[in-house]
């Protein structure tokens, strides 16, 4: 999950790195702010029960998406590797601790999945397919309105 003071502290220095001082005449200040009430104001119900969320930002906000990817760069990632898998895995492992929110999820092999293209490595030349996942299906049922 996206913590927030963090992912907070993260979306300031981006804004400032990349020189802004306003947002369509928004202060920068006044987006902190803004953000910060957007990011620690969250409640949600589950039952009869009210929660007050304190780490991450609401799902499907496009703001918590937006600081998600400034703050870890959420996608995926591709690449290839000239040294042992040992040290391969020992970097991979040495990241997963940089955080304890976050965690990369890795597959190392010749051939792999990404995205829509299965990537093969063949003694160093890469060749590209099309990959369906297992629950791809190439037939649609046709819309019903009246089906319930």
């Amino acid at each position: 999950m996206l913590p927030q003071e963090e992912a907070l502290d993260t979306f300031m220095t981006f804004l400032h790195v990349h020189g802004y001082r306003k947002v369509k005449g928004i202060s920068i200040d006044t987006i902190k702010k803004l953000v910060s009430i957007i990011l620690k104001d969250n409640a949600f119900a589950n039952g009869k029960k009210i929660y007050k969320q304190t780490t991450g930002g609401a799902m499907g906000s496009s703001l918590t998406l937006t600081l998600a990817n400034i703050f870890i760069y959420i996608d995926d990632i591709f690449m290839t590797w000239n040294r042992s898998e040992e040290e391969l895995r020992k970097l991979l492992d040495d990241l997963n601790t940089w955080h304890l929110n976050i965690k990369l999820d890795y597959k190392i092999g010749n051939s792999l999945p990404f995205l829509d293209v299965q990537l093969t490595n063949n003694n160093g030349i890469l060749s590209t397919c099309v990959y369906h996942k297992a629950r791809y299906s190439s037939t649609f049922e046709a819309f019903n309105y009246e089906r319930r």
